[in-house]
């Protein structure tokens, strides 16, 4: 009951150090081949991270399904995230057609 009570109460960043984020975060790193799918940057050029494509209230960090997840390196994910001018809906378009 209190593992339970806590998985619930967790923030975000507590969420990203638990072994089913990890291991969503391999999945996902795996799928796209260690490579950003932006700039196309491997692991050995730059730290490689999961972006979520979008945020759905109430879903912990490892409770998405693998299409709203994408590879990006440090920067890219960083520009993502600075980038307020671009819809929610526009950005997942842009990265739905990049896998079509």
């Amino acid at each position: 009951m209190k593992m339970t009570k806590y998985l619930f109460n967790m923030n975000y960043k507590e969420q990203l150090k638990t072994s089913a984020w990890l291991k969503k975060r391999s999945e996902i790193l795996t799928r796209d081949n260690f490579v950003c799918s932006n700039c196309l940057k491997d692991n050995y050029e730059s730290t490689l991270e999961v972006h979520h494509l979008v945020y759905l209230k109430g879903r912990k960090a490892w409770e998405y399904s693998d299409y709203l997840l994408v590879t990006l390196c440090r920067d890219c994910h960083q520009h993502e995230h600075d980038e307020e001018n671009t819809s929610k809906l526009s950005k997942i378009m842009q990265w739905v057609n990049k896998f079509l």
